[in-house]
């Protein structure tokens, strides 16, 4: 009788496992934006990580300049895209008009 043999529990996978890659559901522009930059850098430097970029950009979150920083630093120059010109443009106007508000802003003294 097996009735009253006691079996240890079973172990549980320590594994994680991996979620077939796809786009997510909703990206802002900004986020759409560096994910097609970090996958056309993928495409021409690294083909083989290009199913990675939404788990390396999960895991770079916030600091995605950063990212793209050292994938500049790791592979080259960021080949040209419109999604890099289109944020380089941005960042212009917002330096342009941070700028325009600082030169604006009376200067004061603190005495």
């Amino acid at each position: 009788n097996n009735k009253n043999v006691i079996m240890p529990p079973k172990k549980r996978s320590t594994l994680k496992k991996k979620k077939a890659p796809g786009k997510p559901a909703q990206l802002s522009p900004a986020q759409e934006a560096m994910r097609q930059r970090v996958l056309i850098m993928y495409r021409k430097y690294a083909p083989q990580k290009t199913n990675t970029v939404e788990d390396v950009l999960k895991t770079h979150a916030g600091k995605e300049g950063k990212f793209l920083k050292k994938l500049i630093e790791k592979y080259g120059p960021e080949p040209d895209n419109p999604y890099k010109t289109a944020a380089i443009e941005k960042a212009r106007q917002r330096n342009a008009a941070g700028g325009a508000a600082a030169a604006a802003k009376p200067k004061t003294q603190n005495i």
